[in-house]
């Protein structure tokens, strides 16, 4: 990924106890897998946008933001690897190539978001936290124009204890759902993924759903450039692990906790960054629900 983003905020608009936020920014995804040793570019994301914010103090430790975000985002594929003239005279995006999936994804859309945050926040350093409780709940609503709409919550907390010496035990836990509120399912790239750095271990987006790609093959073993129809020929599908595909789906739903504790070293190793600790993490990411047929159009 690569990005560059400009921002600006202000503590106290007009002397007020209000603050004032925003943001402007081009964001490049690029998803890819490995073939063998090979890095394979799956799809390419570039988002375009900005977002204002306005936050008010309800109390010492609570507050409210309120935000409002337009992005457009730009989804293409390799042409020269997921496009042909199967389907017709005109170059597009073929599904035994890419996964029907993908295809869908292609396109240039608007999203036009307005959000609600509480924050709850009593930690005694937002950089380096020993002790306290910080949590929040954000709500989206996407569709206040634009091309996609959904509803999508989030809820995020954390607590920090001090056990002395050093010694920092936090426990900390986040969820999210979207529900789409048209007729549409939620697009590939609004859904939410796991894996690095979320957790330690991961591919990126290595946990949750995935679609296992297995190319066709014939008799001797050769991968067809144009795979037949089953029904016409006698084929099967390549059992070599190594010439298989797979491609994260994301889901609809996913949890995050951790449990950590914070080793102490001495200042100088604290004035590096280095910050061992013991830590257990559990995850999930599921409600891929794409329609079954669909898929097997991806094989």
């Amino acid at each position: 990924s690569k990005s560059v983003e400009s921002s600006f905020s202000e503590a106290y608009m007009f002397g007020k106890n209000v603050s004032l936020g925003l943001n402007i920014y081009r964001r490049d995804l690029n998803s890819f897998n490995y073939i063998g040793n090979n890095r394979d570019t799956t799809y390419s994301q570039a988002t375009t946008g900005f977002q204002v914010r306005a936050g008010v103090p309800l109390t010492e430790y609570l507050t409210a933001v309120a935000s409002y975000t337009l992005n457009y985002d730009d989804v293409s594929l390799a042409k020269d690897q997921f496009f042909s003239t199967r389907l017709g005279p005109d170059l597009e995006c073929d599904p035994l190539l890419a996964g029907r999936y993908l295809c869908d994804a292609i396109g240039k859309r608007l999203s036009s978001i307005v959000g609600m945050s509480l924050i709850y926040d009593t930690l005694d350093n937002r950089v380096r936290p020993t002790r306290g409780l910080t949590a929040s709940i954000n709500g989206d609503f996407a569709g206040l124009g634009g091309d996609v709409r959904y509803a999508r919550l989030r809820l995020n907390a954390s607590q920090f204890k001090n056990l002395g010496k050093g010694f920092i035990f936090s426990l900390s836990g986040e969820g999210g759902a979207i529900k789409s509120l048209n007729n549409d399912d939620i697009r590939l790239t609004d859904r939410f993924y796991l894996g690095e750095p979320q957790i330690g271990g991961f591919d990126i987006r290595g946990v949750g759903p995935r679609v296992i790609r297995k190319p066709y093959v014939d008799d001797s073993g050769n991968i067809l450039a144009d795979a037949p129809n089953k029904n016409d020929l006698d084929v099967g599908l390549s059992g070599r692990r190594r010439d298989w595909t797979d491609d994260a789906l994301g889901g609809k739903y996913y949890y995050l906790a951790k449990a950590e504790i914070e080793i102490p070293l001495g200042s100088g190793a604290r004035e590096l960054g280095l910050r061992p600790s013991i830590f257990v993490n559990a995850g999930s990411v599921w409600g891929s629900d794409f329609d079954q047929n669909r898929l097997d159009g991806a094989s």
